[in-house]
């Protein structure tokens, strides 16, 4: 099959985001929680690999691994999980693999100084991992979190036939100048692979970045963040962008949190002796809500430069998830997104395939039923569709049900 490249929602960032990030309260304090669910399921999917045209459908077979540690005392926190994936195909696809490796410590150093580390690496085909619900916990304060994940490995570019892999980490700390006043600053570097396609590609890059919040009331703060991104792409190239930003957050209620930022981003490109200057808008929001049952959050983003596999690219995003606790045995989770991105800026990487706009919207759902102390069940649905600039593929529907078993913690 010939490969082609497909937008992946970068609103997904979220929901990464919730799967790298520290989950600060999912434990109390003092408390250990270790558990490991293995999962097996049976569904059918219409359009496996979002392929042009009519696709194929498949039933498949699915089994999957989750581990999780977490430790949380009065001044540490640490976190550890895996998750692997098998997806077969019996008749012609073979078989799609996911994997996400996460571990973040931070620890409260001072009575004024945090220092937190990250490492992440994941494995992904057609996008599917994040349409994912790996979620570790609620959503965490974010006046009192690190920056977000130095990248996201569900934006940009991705390869419907092949593999994207990412390799990426992060330390920085938080220092807290006064009552009102605090510092963050971080520095990170990432590493991403395309492989299995007839234009396997690579690039690296590394990030630095320092923020500030001033708390105006016990409802909002005002900053800025200054952010430098370098970036060196595998068949030649290089680039910088420079993004200043001014930085909010305002707590509408007590349950409910918006915040945000906008700014300006200054990239420049260099190729074979030519260098490209490219401005514009950045920003991103996020709305929060987080009842004793229920969390739902909406972000959208505007990158003027986003890193890709295929070079720097202007993406337009925005999503929504949402979780609600029905009652003692059953959940719900549900998540959408859309995701718009221009041609790659610069021509850094030599990924050609590509229409000059690209679009992509998915959608994903799951309900879990506890049936025992440590078995559930369940059922999965998922939705994607890819716009082209000459074509546009058919949609994949797919629907699966699974049982879980969890060792270790309930």
């Amino acid at each position: 099959m010939t490969p082609r490249i497909l937008a992946l929602a970068g609103v997904l960032a979220a929901q990464a985001a919730a799967q790298s990030a520290p989950s600060t309260v999912s434990a109390p304090v003092g408390r250990v929680a270790n558990y490991v669910d293995v999962e097996g399921g049976l569904g059918y999917s219409t359009n496996p690999y979002v392929t042009l045209g009519k696709g194929s459908g498949q039933a498949f077979v699915r089994g999957s691994v989750r581990a999780v540690h977490t430790r949380v005392s009065a001044r540490t926190s640490t976190t550890l999980s895996a998750f692997g994936e098998d997806t077969a195909y019996p008749r012609h696809f073979g078989s799609q693999k996911l994997l996400l490796l996460n571990a973040h410590h931070d620890a409260a150093v001072t009575e004024r100084l945090r220092v937190f580390g990250d490492l992440t690496g994941s494995l992904d085909q057609s996008g599917r991992l994040g349409t994912r619900f790996l979620s570790l916990g609620p959503v965490v304060d974010p006046s009192t979190t690190p920056l977000p994940p130095l990248s996201d490995a569900q934006s940009g570019f991705v390869a419907s036939s092949g593999r994207t892999y990412r390799f990426g980490g992060q330390v920085g700390g938080q220092l807290s100048l006064s009552a009102i006043d605090l510092l963050t600053g971080r520095l990170g570097a990432d590493r991403v692979l395309l492989r299995g396609t007839t234009q396997d590609t690579s690039y690296n890059s590394y990030l630095a970045s320092v923020a500030y919040a001033r708390t105006l009331n016990a409802r909002a703060s005002v900053g800025g963040i200054v952010g430098v991104q370098l970036s060196n792409y595998r068949h030649g190239g290089n680039a910088t962008v420079f993004t200043p930003q001014i930085s909010g957050r305002l707590a509408l209620s007590d349950h409910t949190d918006l915040s945000g930022a906008i700014g300006v981003s200054f990239a420049s490109i260099k190729r074979g002796g030519i260098q490209q200057h490219v401005n514009g808008l950045a920003l991103n929001a996020r709305l929060c809500h987080t009842g004793e049952s229920a969390q739902l959050c909406a972000v959208v983003s505007r990158l003027q430069a986003a890193e890709t596999i295929a070079g720097l690219a202007t993406t337009l995003s925005g999503g929504i998830t949402y979780s609600k606790t029905l009652d003692a045995k059953q959940t719900v989770q549900l998540s959408a997104s859309g995701n718009r991105t221009s041609r790659a800026l610069g021509g850094l990487s030599s990924v050609a395939e590509l229409p000059a706009n690209q679009s992509y919207i998915a959608g994903s759902a799951a309900y879990t039923r506890r049936i025992s102390s440590r078995l559930y069940s369940g059922a999965n649905f998922e939705a994607r569709k890819f716009y082209g600039a000459v074509q546009s593929t058919k949609a994949d529907l797919s629907a699966s049900v699974f049982l879980r078993l969890r060792l270790g913690d309930r």
